[in-house]
């Protein structure tokens, strides 16, 4: 059976006691964590920061599952616009991993839209630099048994990347154990995937899922039905994470996070005949 989270990107930088304890409550396994919310700058935080920070989310019987919004303080640092910028992005990224380590994670997930913007450069070429780029970096982060994954986003969203084939192409050229494919349902939604395929073929590749509806808002808020999706994705042999990744546009946190954990019980963790 799948492992389940949320994202602290549902309650943001406030006393987290309250979500924590109702998230272990509903017997979920961890918290995907972005660093940016909780930290002004996280690679510059201490090791006592971090272990306090670990301890914290232990002492509620969770864990640090994943690190997401990696690049979403830092719109300085970009992968294609100079090899200047992406040395800094790659560096960064290293650092991120350390903190993963640190943190007791091993998976970073790199949506980061504005920061990997080809713009008018030709898909072959930001290819070549891209597989350059995450195989090097896939490289460094070994040592800290980090896995990268890339999310595909939408071309409403992003300009690279925008569909599970073109993030399978991508894990596939890279070939390196620490770089892998992660999918949100919500970008695949606004692509018009079709989401049985798409996981079907993704399998081999498929390190982590994001479920979500459109805008970050709580699974089946704005008539995606996620019962179609649960059962797509009963289909083929995915076990692994699946993340809730609910912001704080529209409605309260807390009513949000129920909701929330709701919807992935009831529709995507319960075993139905398909």
């Amino acid at each position: 059976m799948y492992r389940t989270s949320i994202s602290n990107i549902a309650w943001g930088n406030v006393d987290e006691a309250p979500y924590l304890e109702y998230v272990a409550s509903k017997g979920l396994h961890g918290i995907e964590f972005a660093p940016s919310v909780r930290w002004e700058e996280p690679v510059n935080t201490s090791g006592k920061e971090r272990s306090e920070y670990r301890n914290k989310i232990e002492s509620f019987g969770l864990k640090i599952v994943s690190l997401h919004a990696l690049l979403y303080a830092r719109s300085d640092l970009m992968m294609f616009s100079s090899k200047e910028l992406r040395s800094g992005t790659a560096e960064y990224l290293v650092s991120l991993a350390s903190l993963a380590a640190s943190l007791g994670c091993g998976l970073m997930v790199l949506g980061s839209p504005k920061n990997r913007t080809i713009g008018d450069m030709k898909k072959e070429e930001a290819d070549k630099i891209a597989e350059d780029f995450f195989y090097k970096i896939s490289d460094k982060i070994s040592k800290y048994q980090v896995v990268l994954c890339i999310e595909p986003l939408s071309n409403i969203e992003s300009d690279y990347i925008n569909n599970h084939l073109e993030g399978i192409n991508l894990v596939k050229n890279i070939n390196h154990p620490n770089f892998r494919l992660m999918l949100d349902v919500k970008s695949m939604y606004l692509a018009g995937e079709n989401f049985k395929d798409a996981f079907k073929k993704s399998e081999s590749f498929l390190e982590h899922i994001h479920v979500n509806d459109p805008d970050n808002k709580p699974p089946g808020s704005t008539g995606v039905d996620h019962s179609i999706i649960a059962a797509a994705l009963r289909q083929c042999s995915y076990d692994k994470t699946l993340s809730l990744e609910v912001g704080r546009s529209s409605g309260e946190p807390m009513d949000n996070v129920q909701k929330s954990i709701d919807v992935l019980l009831k529709t995507y963790c319960q075993r139905n005949n398909d």
